[in-house]
């Protein structure tokens, strides 16, 4: 059977690359596989890293403050050590199984850096000079019809002059 990929979905304005290697790297070593694991990441209302874990679902929610500070840094140590909580929730634990979030050991998170992504700005497009080159296209493509109609026409005309052609000398040959 396929094993269903992790999927991240990134609402912040943090780099979704590096957050997909965070808690790809959080779910190994929480002892879990990250296959079929939804992690979803949005702003937290307050100042602080929050998190939802659903128990005995691969689901966790991580909520991150929008305005962390002035290096655009986020304090990966607290980061992880909110995953690795809701993780245990996945896994079926209550808060009174497990320690407090602020006591896990949480080592590997020290290499991560996990900064703001540049946004991507795209870049502005004349709407006046695509709709001139519209413009143009459709007038080409209208003149090709009616050069092909006028052709038609060409065509069905003779046609017809041979039928008359065909009628006259049919009703001049039945007069004589």
């Amino acid at each position: 059977m396929k094993k269903k990929p992790m999927k991240i979905s990134n609402r912040t304005q943090f780099d979704t690359a590096i957050l997909r290697m965070f808690f790809k790297e959080a779910i190994i070593e929480n002892g879990l596989e990250p296959e079929g694991y939804y992690v979803e990441i949005n702003h937290a209302r307050g100042e602080y890293i929050t998190g939802w874990g659903y128990y005995h679902r691969k689901v966790i929610q991580i909520n991150i403050p929008k305005e962390i500070d002035l290096t655009k840094l986020i304090n990966v140590r607290k980061l992880a050590q909110v995953t690795i909580h809701e993780l245990d929730h996945n896994r079926g634990l209550k808060h009174k199984e497990m320690l407090p979030w602020n006591k896990l050991n949480v080592e590997w998170a020290a290499k991560y850096i996990i900064e703001t992504e540049e946004p991507k700005v795209k870049p502005r497009q004349d709407k006046s000079a695509k709709r001139e080159e519209n413009a143009r296209k459709k007038v080409d493509e209208y003149k090709k019809k009616i050069k092909r109609y006028q052709n038609l026409l060409k065509k069905w005309n003779k046609k017809v002059a041979y039928y008359d052609r065909k009628h006259k000398a049919a009703s001049t040959k039945e007069e004589s």
